[in-house]
């Protein structure tokens, strides 16, 4: 008896696929089971009945996505993947996934098109390119970041980063971004 309603609730969901929560289900008893192909065909799919939607809508499926590239060891798929996580912004699982379907050569040339692509506007301070190099533990360049763009809130967030190795410029910083602080805040020089 248990057999026929667990075959009927197989039944169910695959028939009702247009139901997001249903699909998610097949997919990952698809992967549990390494249907992988059946999985990807269902999450492209998806996919591609939503193409218009923002990328936040498409993050699950493409986390699965990713998960099915990893247990296949399908180095340019995860390459591709993990890139759609940190093209807008870092985010430090993904970058470290992305860089690690690199050979160190060829790291270079990708990190320093990751750091323009943040960069493209450079009037204004970036995060991800200060989490980049403090990431790829670049010292001196994010604290030559952290001064083009000097401020309290980013100096704040990234000293503890570079202060052991250059205490006397950090302090130096500090009292910078303390002069800018007051005038702008509070109308008087320092």
């Amino acid at each position: 008896k248990k057999m026929k309603q667990y075959k009927l609730a197989d039944n169910l969901v695959t028939e009702n696929l247009q139901i997001e929560s249903f699909r998610m289900q097949l997919v990952e008893k698809y992967i549990k089971a390494k249907k992988y192909q059946n999985a990807k065909g269902l999450i492209e799919e998806f996919l591609s009945a939503h193409p218009n939607h923002n990328f936040n809508f498409h993050q699950t499926w493409l986390k699965l996505l990713l998960t099915i590239a990893q247990k296949q060891s399908d180095h340019s798929e995860i390459r591709r993947i993990s890139y759609l996580f940190v093209q807008n912004y870092f985010q430090e699982e993904y970058y470290r996934i992305y860089k690690s379907c690199f050979v160190p050569d060829e790291w270079e040339a990708e990190l320093k098109k990751l750091i323009n692509y943040y960069q493209q506007n450079d009037k204004w301070f970036s995060n991800s390119v200060a989490d980049v190099l403090k990431e790829e533990k670049d010292t001196l360049a994010l604290m030559n970041y952290v001064k083009q763009f000097l401020s309290v809130d980013s100096l704040e967030r990234y000293h503890s980063v570079f202060a052991k190795a250059y205490p006397e410029t950090t302090l130096e910083l500090f009292g910078k971004a303390l002069v800018q602080y007051i005038e702008k805040n509070t109308g008087r020089n320092a």
